[in-house]
């Protein structure tokens, strides 16, 4: 009955830890520092990478990715040192959640997908390459990036079948791949837009698109 719940909180405390982790929205902090604005209230709307990219330029925006790629990486690391693999995937599913609603900023964030991307680094990296490259194969031909996101994200569980993953993580991976797939639903229908990172003071605002 101790053992039981020690791992219960154990567990609870991967979770606070993750979703505390996610939370920090780097895309934000970054856009204040840069050009004192709230990158959610601009381009589409979104406090991630993509946005980043667009509205401060591509050096921000590998900043950006790199900074949420690792939320998911230590999310997983420490949950997996609390708790084992069952406190690894509690750990990163928060942090996807934080990243997609941080506390630390009104709830509005990003769509998880360079966290989500850090989580399977960790968790199976061998999908990791294949799903970026049907990632970027996908936008050269749809130039879309909320339906490539989609489709990529939706095909998680087959390429972890592919590689011989356990159903386990197959599993996982394929409820995180879920939920950022859903956060992309809403934007489907948005037209493509050509957009250019601004060089100097505030960009101006825009309807939401992806």
């Amino acid at each position: 009955q101790y053992r039981g719940v020690e791992n219960i909180l154990q567990l609870l405390l991967a979770a606070i830890i993750g979703y505390s982790l996610g939370s920090v929205s780097f895309a934000t902090i970054i856009s204040r520092k840069v050009k004192g604005i709230d990158i959610r209230k601009y381009k589409s709307g979104t406090a991630g990478t993509l946005n980043v990219w667009r509205l401060l330029g591509p050096k921000y925006g590998i900043l950006v990715a790199c900074l949420d790629i690792s939320k998911g990486v230590i999310a997983a690391a420490i949950g997996y040192k609390i708790a084992g693999e069952a406190g690894q995937m509690t750990a990163g599913c928060l942090s996807i959640i934080g990243h997609i609603f941080p506390i630390w900023f009104q709830f509005r964030g990003g769509k998880a997908l360079a966290t989500s991307f850090g989580l399977y680094v960790f968790i199976a990296p061998i999908v990791t390459i294949p799903l970026i490259l049907l990632w970027l194969a996908l936008y050269s031909i749809l130039r879309h990036s909320a339906r490539v996101s989609l489709i990529t994200f939706c095909c998680v569980p087959i390429v972890g079948w592919i590689f011989h993953l356990p159903r386990q993580k197959i599993l996982f991976l394929g409820i995180i791949g879920l939920i950022v797939a859903l956060k992309h639903i809403p934007d489907l229908n948005r037209p493509r837009k050509q957009w250019r990172p601004q060089p100097s003071g505030k960009p101006e605002r825009s309807t939401p698109y992806y």
